[in-house]
Parts: C-alpha cells; structure tokens; sequence
C-alpha cells in the first residue's frame, strides 16, 4: 500500500457510516436543549452509546475482512467528532472561555449579540469588538436561526458552539490530510489520526465560541493548498490558498502571519526551482494576493478609519493587571525549559510565568481544571514525550537537504510561528500571552514531524528504532485513554 490516502476515491459505503452517524448526532446536537439540567448526563451517555456504535462497526468491518487502513482512520475520524460533541455538550456557553464574558460587555458573546440584535458591525473597537467579524457574523446567523426556530436566546446561543464542533472537526481532518500530503504512509498516518482526534486542547477549542478555532481551521487549509502548490504549482492551488488564507485573517488579523510564509515560500520556490517561469509564477502569486488583500484587510482599514486603530492592534491591558509577569526576568519566562515556581497539574495563568511549563500543560487542558490529577499528571508527561519525539524528529529530517526542500513550508511556518510567539511574550507580558491558542498550528506540525519520524524508523530493527516506535505507541494510547477518561 502506497504512503498516501485517496480520501476521495476511498469514501465508500463502509466509510461513510460513522460520518452519516455523525451527522444524525450532529442534528439532534442542533434540537437538544442544553439549557436542561442534566445535560452532561445526556452528553456523557450520547458519547459513551457514540464510542459503542463506533467499536461495533470497527468490529462488523474487521469481521468482514473490511478494516483496512483507511477504514481504521475514518472511525477515528468519529471517535474525534463525538469527544468534541461531548465536551460542547457538557460545557455552557459561558464555561470554560476566552474572553466571552456577558451578553452586555464587550467580549465576543457581546459582539455576536450586538451583529444579531442590530445586523451591522459594532460602532465601537473596545476589547473585543476590535477583531475582524467573520466568525461573529457567521455565529450570529446561527443565533438568529435559534431564534427563527422558536429557541430561547440561551438555547440559541449555545448552539454556537455547533460551529466550533464542525471547526475542530474539519481542523483534525486537514491535519490528517496534510501529513498525507507530505507522504506520511497510512501506518505513522493512523498514529497521527490518533493525536489529532483525541488531542484534549482541541475538545478545549471545540467548546469555546471565540474567534480561535475557526481562524485556526481557515489557515490549515490554507497551509493544505499552500503545499500542494509548492509541490505541483497551479492557478487552483493559489487561488483557494489565497482565499483560506484572507478568509483566516478576517477571523482574526494575527493569521497574517501565514501569508508571511506563503511569500517566502513562493520566493524561494522561483529561486531554486529553474523550470518554473517568472510570468506563471506572478500570476499565481497576483491572485493570492488579489484574493487575500480585501478579505483580509477590509475590516483593519475599516477600524483604522473609523477609531485610528492601528493595524496589527491588540487589545491593551495596563501593567497593575494580576496577569502582568514582566517583573519576571526573561530568563526565567522564556531561557528555562521548565517552570521553577511550585505549580499543579493544570495551569494557574494567574501566578505563573515561565511559558514552556506552561504552554506543556494549557496545549492540554486550557486554563481549566477537569479534576482526577492522576489521570492528567499521565497525559502531561505523555504530551512532553511526544513534544520531544516531534522536535527530535524535527532535527534529524533537517540534517538531509532533500526533506528541506520537501518540508520547506511546513518548516518555514513552524520557525516564523515559534519567533512570533516568543516577540508577542516579550512585547506584551501577559499570563494571557502564553497560551496554547496562539500556536495551535505548531501541534498540527509537531504531528506531521511524529508521523514522518515514524516512518523513517518504521523498518529499522535497533535499540533505539524498536523503543522510539514502541513508546510513540504506547504514549498515544495513553493520550487517547486519558481524553476518554478526563472529557467524557
């Protein structure tokens, strides 16, 4: 079997089960009050019956001799759906968010309730309101259907988080389709399917209705056909990565950073790849930009007019906020690997400054606490293995030229994405600064280096070869025990 997954042509009628039970489970998500008092009992049983039906097919496929690779990543593709479904089930609205807030402050509860109450974009910047409305807009037709339905404006508000389940979703599914892109063969491919579902942090960001998740979505794509026209340059290929790319920034600007590495890779691509031509190269590159430049600046200008808001503005919080660690030397919140101050399992943005410890444990469970200590304690030292699996892997495909010029995307994204983290933790001080949500896309990329790691010592019969692969096994199925064990 080849290294990489026809998606398209493999979508068979064994395939499309668990997606056709997962949309059943995606409508009644749609029509269940989650406003009733025993929701995370319903939610906690839909999930539970959800794994059971997933399991039995699994078995009738295996049964049947059907449970091919491809078949393996489609079900996990269903566990992934209904573990996110879960968490949005259990969690209101206002629980476990990124400034949300109330309907009547300025956070993007309030932005999205301004958009449905009055059909036009706020006429004020403050806090939130600054950001680009695209997710607003789009949660704001959801709210107004509610409504249209007849729902409770609680009702209808909850079902935003319908959106953000669809986002972390198609997210897991880009991954997977990225490291086939990248020649992940289907064997490291179903170790990668297995993190990208069952990362904790992404249930996290299935069940927050901030702008996150989506612009995270919109830049996957992006980064997909960024790929694919670095490895076979076409019109189509530019033009749908130049759209994700502006629609990702008029969700949140920051995903201008993307558009960054695309420059860079096209230039570098005209440089050292002689067969291409200046004029098709131009062109492919006019309508990136042609494309990215109104979605992604239209609403920036907009604010710029109408409030002086610079570009690249954020949201100024005064230095006497509890949050304020720049009395914290830099040594201590970037040089060190780890964190010296006494900390828990789970993350305190309020005390702590050392932005790897940290990053360690929020990539996991947010800034919030889901109990069983045990439990976490074994999925933060698995995510730590991982990480070192990934950044050693990372390493040793740099050492050959040719995986340079095959990663050159992905590696330029991972660098330029690292750089920018660290200047944003320097120029604004924050415990806020420090969290996972900024730097989702490396996870995506640390899974790619995971599954390319493992293929490259998939035949080797070393010490080390037979340990690397045996303990990756063996921490991504503690990390997917754990998940179950702690969301559901």
């Amino acid at each position: 079997m080849n290294g990489r997954i026809n998606f398209r042509q493999n979508l068979k009628t064994e395939y499309i089960l668990p997606f056709a039970f997962g949309l059943v489970i995606l409508f009644v998500f749609a029509f269940i009050d989650q406003t009733v008092r025993n929701i995370q009992s319903i939610a906690e049983v839909l999930t539970v019956a959800s794994l059971f039906i997933i399991c039995a097919v699994a078995l009738f496929l295996y049964k049947k001799n059907k449970l091919s690779y491809e078949a393996v990543i489609y079900l996990i593709f269903a566990c992934g759906f209904a573990l996110r479904l879960c968490y949005a089930l259990k969690i209101g609205y206002f629980q476990n968010q990124h400034d949300v807030e109330s309907l009547n402050s300025s956070g993007h509860l309030s932005y999205i309730n301004y958009i449905f109450n009055n059909g036009s974009l706020p006429d004020t910047n403050y806090w939130q309101f600054s950001h680009p409305p695209l997710h607003h807009l789009i949660s704001a037709v959801v709210v107004w259907f509610g409504d249209l339905l007849g729902f409770s404006l609680e009702r209808s508000f909850e079902n935003i988080q319908l959106l953000t389940v669809i986002y972390s979703s198609v997210s897991m599914i880009i991954g997977v389709k990225i490291c086939s892109e990248l020649g992940v063969n289907v064997k490291a491919l179903i170790i990668c399917c297995l993190i990208l579902a069952f990362f904790p942090g992404m249930f996290v960001l299935a069940g927050s209705i901030n702008n996150d998740i989506l612009m995270i979505m919109l830049t996957l794509i992006s980064l997909l056909y960024l790929i694919k026209w670095y490895k076979a340059p076409s019109l189509k290929f530019a033009v749908i990565s130049g759209m994700f790319c502006g629609l990702a920034m008029m969700t949140k600007v920051s995903a201008a950073l993307f558009a960054v590495v695309a420059g860079i890779t096209v230039l570098i691509k005209l440089i050292f790849d002689k067969s291409l031509r200046f004029g098709r190269v131009a062109l492919h590159s006019f309508l990136f930009v042609i494309l990215l430049l109104p979605l992604g600046l239209w609403h920036p200008i907009r604010n710029y007019i109408l409030f002086e808001q610079p570009l690249g503005y954020v949201a100024p919080i005064p230095v006497t906020n509890p949050l304020y660690t720049g009395s914290v030397s830099i040594v201590k919140r970037l040089l060190l690997p780890f964190s010296t101050e006494g900390v828990g399992v789970y993350v305190d943005v309020w005390e702590e400054h050392n932005v790897w410890g940290y990053v360690l444990r929020n990539s996991l469970f947010g800034e919030y606490n889901f109990g069983s200590q045990g439990i976490a304690l074994f999925a933060v030292l698995v995510n730590l293995f991982l990480i070192l699996v990934s950044l050693s892997a990372f390493v040793t495909l740099l050492k050959d030229k040719n995986n340079i010029k095959k990663l050159l995307p992905l590696i330029l994204f991972y660098i330029i994405q690292l750089a920018f983290f660290i200047y944003f933790n320097i120029r604004y001080p924050f415990g806020c600064s420090m969290d996972f949500r900024y730097i989702v896309p490396l996870f995506f990329i640390g899974v790619v280096f995971i599954g390319l790691g493992f293929q490259k010592h998939q035949n080797e019969n070393s010490v080390f070869a037979l340990l690397l692969k045996y303990f990756t096994c063996f921490s991504t199925a503690v990390l997917c025990f754990t998940s179950v064990l702690l969301f559901v």
